[in-house]
C-alpha cells in the first residue's frame, strides 16, 4: 500500500493480536518518552492494552502511507486532546477509537474525519442517556423501533454521533442533542445540524459498519468541494496486512 487513500481507509486490530504484534515493535521502540510514561501510570491491564493497540495501530497505519518508520511518527495535541501529526507535510489527517476487543484508526488525506466503535449490547443503563443526549427525532425513533433491537439501534446513533463530533474535533464539548441523524436504518446517513446550516451538512458522509458479530463502528468524513461522489471505503486488518507485506518481502 502506498500514497495516501482515494476516500477513507479503516484500519483494524483486535485486542487479542496486540501482544503478537508487540513481538516486532517493542514498546521501547514504538513510544516516545512522554508516552512511555503514561503507559506504566495505567494500572488496569485493559486500559494498558488498549492505549499500545491505539499507538501500535496508528503508527503501523501511517507508515502504509510515507516513507516514516512507525517509531518514528510524533504528535501533537488539539484544543481538545485530539492527537494530530507534527509534522504533517502528507496532509494526513487520522482519528482513532476502541472498545472492549477492537481498536480502530480511520486514516484520509486532507478531509477532516472520526470514528467511534463500540461493543455490543448497549449497558441498560446507557439506554436511559438517550433521553439526555438524543434530539427529539432521534428519541422518536430509538421509542419506534421493536424492544429487541433497540439496544442495538442506540449503539448505532451513539457511534454516529460520536465519530461526527471526533470529526469536527470538539468530541464531547458539543452536546449530543444539538444536531440529529436520519431515521434509521437508512440508505444515506445525513445529519440534521442547525450550528452548520444545510449546505455544510450535505458536505458528510458516514458509514456505518458492524464489525463481527460483536462490535457496531461508524465513520464520518467530510467531503470536499471537488468530491462529487461518495467517497470510497476501503477496510485494512493490520494484522493481514503486515502478513501481507511480510511474504512479498520474502518472495523478492
Amino acid at each position: 500500500m502506498t500514497g495516501a487513500p482515494a476516500g477513507a481507509d479503516l484500519w483494524l486490530l483486535e485486542e487479542a493480536a496486540i501482544d503478537r504484534l508487540l513481538a516486532s515493535s517493542p514498546l521501547d521502540e514504538l513510544l516516545a518518552p512522554e508516552e512511555r510514561a503514561r503507559h506504566a501510570r495505567l494500572r488496569h491491564p485493559s486500559v494498558r492494552l488498549r492505549f499500545v493497540g491505539a499507538r501500535l495501530l496508528s503508527r503501523h497505519a501511517l507508515s502504509a502511507y510515507a516513507d516514516v518508520p512507525p517509531s518514528a511518527w510524533r504528535f501533537r495535541l488539539g484544543p481538545f486532546g485530539r492527537p494530530l501529526l507534527d509534522p504533517n507535510p502528507w496532509n494526513l489527517a487520522f482519528n482513532l477509537a476502541h472498545a472492549d476487543g477492537l481498536v480502530a484508526c480511520v486514516i484520509t488525506r486532507g478531509r477532516a474525519c472520526g470514528v467511534d466503535v463500540e461493543r455490543k449490547p448497549a449497558r441498560p443503563e446507557a439506554l436511559r442517556l438517550a433521553g439526555r443526549w438524543f434530539s427529539a427525532d432521534e428519541r422518536g425513533y430509538l421509542e419506534a423501533t421493536p424492544p429487541e433491537a433497540r439496544s442495538d439501534r442506540f449503539l448505532e446513533y451513539w457511534v454516529l454521533k460520536e465519530a461526527y463530533t471526533k470529526a469536527l474535533g470538539v468530541g464531547l464539548t458539543r452536546p449530543f442533542n444539538s444536531f440529529a441523524f436520519s431515521c434509521l436504518p437508512a440508505d444515506t446517513i445525513a445529519v440534521s445540524d442547525s450550528g452548520a446550516g444545510e449546505a455544510e451538512c450535505a458536505r458528510w458522509q458516514f458509514e456505518l459498519l458492524r464489525i463481527g458479530t460483536e462490535h457496531v463502528l461508524a465513520i464520518a468524513v467530510r467531503r470536499m468541494p471537488a468530491d462529487e461522489r461518495r467517497l470510497p471505503l476501503r477496510i485494512v486488518d493490520l494484522v493481514e496486512h503486515r502478513g501481507a507485506r511480510g511474504a512479498a518481502a520474502g518472495a523478492l
